[in-house]
């Protein structure tokens, strides 16, 4: 913008945005760069700084070189105490510009009080012109130039994401100007010489959809081009959820290795790594605690923990090495992976089944603290519960559902049905008399990944 206003020569500058945490990049484009020694910057942010106003900066800068003045359309849009403009802002609006510049033009949505900035219609010349009609016609983030009360020989338009401005028709093919990732590669790969100055982009693969000819002609013979790709999407998206697939970009990817790439790496790395130490609880929770660094929350994962519970802790028939250990890995596992806690509890079970009432409490409550500033915490809670529930029916948890074992509490509000919700009938307090301190697989199995 800053190099088309200097081949313009054009010497007086506005920028407007809706987005003011862009006045740092406009600055320091305007200031470092070489080709622009001489321009002048001048903004609330600049005024404040300088201990004047914005108004007081414009009147002593340097007429005879470029200035480039910078507003935010929130402080356009503030009033005086009398709802009139801003007596630091009245030389926007007097002042005759070369070019004004709305930048971050998606961000600027049509809001009531934008209505503010824009001149009113004359009711005499104009009786038939319904405003709030257009206001609404516009594309719903359209700045109108025309009702501006600026005054400027040329508009620029700039965003990033012009979709929406550009699908209404607002601006003719022959006031659009586009430079697109395909552009910067392209100029990438043809720069001649050295100091390519697109050399740090990454390379970029574009995918692309053949449109059958047959489809092709139905879409161009309107108008417009009916060609729409969200609904293309739409329809892909939805024969593949009939085959139990989605579209993922973060899954989907390209590649010339179909053998190893056809195996999600987590499953890849646990069927070239032994994970699992025979004899040694401790060291192979060490193991799948650094497994769940690199995949967490992964299938894999949840394998590894289903493995070591058949191999490791179902035939256990005595107190394992190093419990304090153990339930360290375990909880830290859980912590950084809320898809295991079932399993890791499970595991929790067994061991506990060696240890006295008192040790069990004391680690739930250290586990309870570890978790409480956690948010959502109540998934955790139901589990935890389950390992307390034969020995200490009372421990108190911030689940609500929990505290329904215990106590009266009200899970659901039904005031507003025309009857009321027996909730006693949630506990069933004989399967409770009868469980196992040891957590069933059972239990379990619904979440087990196979």
């Amino acid at each position: 913008a800053y190099e088309l206003a200097k081949k313009m020569e054009l010497k007086k500058v506005l920028i407007l945005t809706f987005k003011p945490a862009v006045e740092s990049a406009w600055a320091e484009d305007l200031q470092t760069h070489v080709d622009f020694e001489g321009w002048q910057f001048i903004s609330n942010k600049d005024a404040s700084l300088n201990q004047k106003s914005i108004d007081t900066q414009y009147q002593e800068a340097d007429k005879n070189k470029p200035i480039v003045v910078f507003g935010s359309f929130q402080d356009l849009l503030g009033t005086n105490e009398n709802g009139g403009i801003k007596a630091k802002n009245e030389f926007i609006h007097t002042t005759t510009w070369d070019l004004v510049i709305f930048d971050e033009y998606h961000y600027g949505a049509w809001r009531e009080k934008a209505t503010n900035l824009f001149e009113k219609v004359d009711e005499e010349e104009n009786s038939d012109f319904d405003y709030e009609k257009y206001k609404n016609s516009e594309a719903d983030n359209a700045y109108n130039e025309t009702f501006l009360p600026i005054s400027t020989d040329y508009y620029l338009f700039l965003s990033g994401t012009p979709f929406k401005a550009l699908n209404s028709g607002e601006f003719i093919e022959e006031q659009i100007f586009s430079w697109t990732y395909t552009d910067e590669q392209k100029a990438k790969k043809e720069w001649q010489g050295k100091n390519n100055p697109y050399k740090a982009l990454p390379r970029m693969v574009m995918m692309t959809y053949k449109i059958p000819d047959s489809i092709s002609q139905i879409a161009m013979q309107g108008e417009f081009n009916e060609f729409d790709l969200n609904v293309i999407l739409k329809i892909i998206t939805e024969v593949l959820s009939e085959l139990n697939f989605k579209l993922n970009t973060q899954k989907t990817s390209i590649t010339n290795d179909i053998i190893t790439n056809s195996i999600k790496k987590d499953k890849a790395n646990i069927l070239v790594n032994n994970y699992i130490v025979l004899n040694n609880i401790q060291k192979s929770l060490f193991n799948i605690r650094n497994f769940s660094l690199i995949y967490p929350n992964s299938g894999s994962l949840l394998k590894l923990l289903t493995e070591m519970f058949e191999q490791q802790i179902k035939p256990l028939k005595k107190k394992p090495k190093n419990v304090e250990q153990i339930v360290s890995i375990l909880v830290d596992i859980m912590y950084r992976n809320p898809k295991t806690y079932n399993l890791c509890v499970l595991i929790l079970s067994v061991i506990f089944s060696f240890l006295g009432k008192t040790t069990i409490n004391k680690y739930i409550n250290l586990i309870s603290k570890k978790f409480k500033n956690l948010p959502n915490t109540d998934y955790i809670d139901v589990w935890l519960q389950r390992l307390t529930i034969t020995n200490n029916i009372e421990k108190k948890y911030s689940c609500t559902l929990c505290q329904k074992i215990y106590s009266e509490v009200e899970i659901w509000n039904s005031d507003w049905l025309n009857f009321k919700i027996n909730e006693s009938l949630i506990i069933n307090n004989e399967i409770i008399k009868s469980i196992s301190p040891i957590i069933q697989e059972e239990e379990v199995n619904p979440f087990v990944y196979q």
